[in-house]
């Protein structure tokens, strides 16, 4: 239980820190949108191309539909620069570039290894520059507008138990209100 208490103590250590150096960073740039529609995109995976395709779809459904956010890539530091070229040059995406969050839970013996980066979703909470953040997994495809979601609170999400939260699409809220 101590191993653990830690790991999950440099995880909020290094979230806190992130979020941070981001506010210091945005503070010197200002401006932007007060939205955000943002996906996660690290590699590790059998697959990591078509969760690559299939986040361009999904960025692309949404700025056809020309929703009032930017719409932001969180990608590990690993992820190919061509495809982090082509998020930004081609389909007008900013990519945030982060360092991959160690799994504390990776040892237990019925840790499904797909699992190993979610933890990377914590970085939505260092897009301090929004108001309210729309974090979504890559098999979202939007056919209408949501922008209706950026007016929920806080924090909302689908929650499987009173402790558990599904992530494939939540609503936070990364700006602290001061």
């Amino acid at each position: 239980m101590g191993k653990r208490r830690e790991a999950l103590l440099r995880v909020a250590v290094f979230v806190l820190l992130a979020t941070a150096a981001a506010r210091a960073e945005e503070e010197g740039r200002g401006g932007g949108r007060r939205h955000a529609y943002a996906a996660m995109m690290y590699m590790g995976t059998p697959r990591d191309y078509e969760f690559y395709v299939a986040t361009r779809v999904m960025m692309q459904s949404l700025a056809r539909l020309r929703v009032d956010a930017d719409l932001v890539v969180i990608a590990s530091a690993d992820v190919p620069l061509r495809w982090v070229r082509t998020l930004k040059e081609e389909d007008g995406v900013k990519v945030v570039t982060v360092e991959n969050l160690k799994n504390p839970y990776e040892k237990q013996g019925n840790f499904n290894t797909r699992f190993k980066l979610t933890l990377n979703k914590l970085y939505a909470w260092s897009l301090v520059s929004y108001d309210r953040v729309v974090m979504l997994d890559a098999d979202n495809l939007f056919l209408q507008s949501t922008d209706e979601l950026f007016q929920c609170g806080n924090f909302c999400a689908a929650f499987i138990n009173p402790c558990i939260f599904h992530t494939g699409l939540f609503v936070l809220q990364a700006r602290s209100s001061h």
